[in-house]
């Protein structure tokens, strides 16, 4: 009997290991929108999540090397009545032959979404028909996350799933009446619509190409013949000259249209408030138990919980205490209303004006908290960066607050995994 149970679970392994094809995070962030409640947002993350780790969009079987590793970060902008008003950033990635290194393939930002969501409400997947707005939306764009990645191995051989994702647009816009679904939508420019459009058309296979090329003659060459592959990547980047010259229109190489109307660009909000359960118990059991919200409720678990958890109890307080005046209580406002920062100390700047009015207030600043930590007694990583962490969320703070700014994923590319330092692939055999 028990080597019955054994072979079944063996079995069972198998088919679970070899099954759909997305590897998906998802981030849901809710803080724009004022609730009592966020059961429903947290309802909604998980529904979303397991929907896209669940569901079969092809009749291929991918193993767990194989499967895409891919991000949907969702931002709510409104929320009433179970009606959503939403931003979507969906966004890819490829891993390289007998490399850990993983390069972006796929980017993609969907704005002014409306869609309908109860709580406990399942989103079903249909290859045929609308079941909902929701449901066809991330089906949409799990078939163009496939697309993309075949197209990276063999050229053209996405197609199919191009297809399949326009065929889900067709029936969304002709079954719903969500303007989402409407050619005309985000000023008719960059948009689901065009995205799919350009994508089964002739005309942008040099898009398919580039695709290829970069990676099957690129990337996946570098533990093989490092030299030739980087020639092949440089010409690879060569041939959206031929983008620019027949189709200097197209939205698949687009920056945002609108990037000349913001005074600052931050990286994509990094959320304090999503660590394992266990880790906000170790570190901070104390607070959380004269607190018992915060075990409940993410949105209680703020950017001073989160500091005060990982880089010394208090010492955040202690800092603000010798900000300037100007700052002192709207910084202070700021570290216990959010939960999400600007991560790494990254910003673009319009202008030099911005840029010395930032470094005239953040540096004196630190160096008086310089004088009130000193180094000596700073140990253990949280304790040794403090500076650097003190900054990170000042950043956050004095850009929202001071300019008009725009978020954009910060991406990153670690040089010795470039190079080729072995480890799992995820080759098609």
């Amino acid at each position: 009997m028990k080597l019955l149970i054994c072979s079944f679970l063996i079995v069972l392994s198998y088919f679970k290991s070899y099954s759909q094809e997305l590897n998906a995070e998802v981030t849901v962030n809710y803080n724009l929108v004022n609730q009592t409640s966020n059961q429903v947002f947290e309802d909604f993350e998980r529904s979303v999540y397991q929907f896209l780790n669940s569901t079969r969009f092809s009749d291929e079987s991918y193993n767990s090397i194989q499967k895409i590793d891919c991000n949907f970060i969702i931002t709510i902008i409104n929320y009433k009545d179970n009606q959503f008003t939403l931003n979507i950033d969906v966004s890819s990635f490829r891993q390289g032959y007998n490399s850990t290194y993983k390069s972006l393939n796929f980017l993609f930002r969907d704005i002014g979404i409306n869609i309908s969501y109860q709580l406990n409400e399942p989103i079903i997947f249909s290859s045929s028909r609308h079941t909902s707005d929701l449901a066809s939306l991330l089906s949409f764009y799990s078939k163009i996350i496939i697309g993309f990645d075949k197209d990276s191995f063999e050229i053209n051989s996405g197609i199919n799933f191009y297809s399949d994702a326009k065929f889900i647009f067709d029936n969304a816009s002709s079954l719903s009446n969500n303007s989402t679904w409407s050619p005309t939508s985000n000023g008719g420019r960059v948009n689901k619509y065009w995205l799919v459009d350009n994508l089964i058309s002739n005309n942008y296979d040099v898009i398919k190409r580039i695709n290829y090329n970069y990676y099957r003659n690129g990337i996946d060459l570098m533990t093989i013949n490092k030299d030739v592959a980087l020639v092949n990547i440089k010409k690879a980047f060569e041939m959206f000259l031929d983008i620019n010259r027949y189709r200097p229109n197209s939205i698949l190489k687009e920056m945002p249209e609108d990037i000349d109307n913001y005074e600052s660009i931050l990286g994509e909000q990094y959320f304090v408030n999503k660590f394992r359960f266990s880790k906000f118990v170790k570190r901070n059991f104390k607070t959380m138990f004269f607190s018992p919200s915060l075990f409940f409720r993410k949105d209680k678990r703020n950017i001073k919980f989160h500091f005060d958890m990982m880089h010394g109890h208090g010492n955040i307080d202690r800092a603000i205490k010798l900000l300037d005046s100007n700052d002192k209580t709207d910084f202070k406002n700021f570290i216990n209303t959010k939960t999400s920062i600007n991560p790494h100390n990254m910003f673009i700047c319009k202008s030099k004006e911005i840029l010395k009015a930032y470094y005239d207030s953040v540096f004196p600043w630190l160096k008086r908290c310089e004088s009130e930590f000193g180094f000596e007694k700073l140990e253990g990583y949280g304790l040794t960066r403090i500076y650097g962490f003190l900054a990170e969320r000042y950043m956050s703070y004095w850009f929202q607050k001071n300019t008009k700014f725009k978020t954009l994923p910060i991406l990153f590319k670690d040089i010795s995994e470039f190079a080729g330092i072995a480890g799992d692939n995820r080759w098609y055999s």
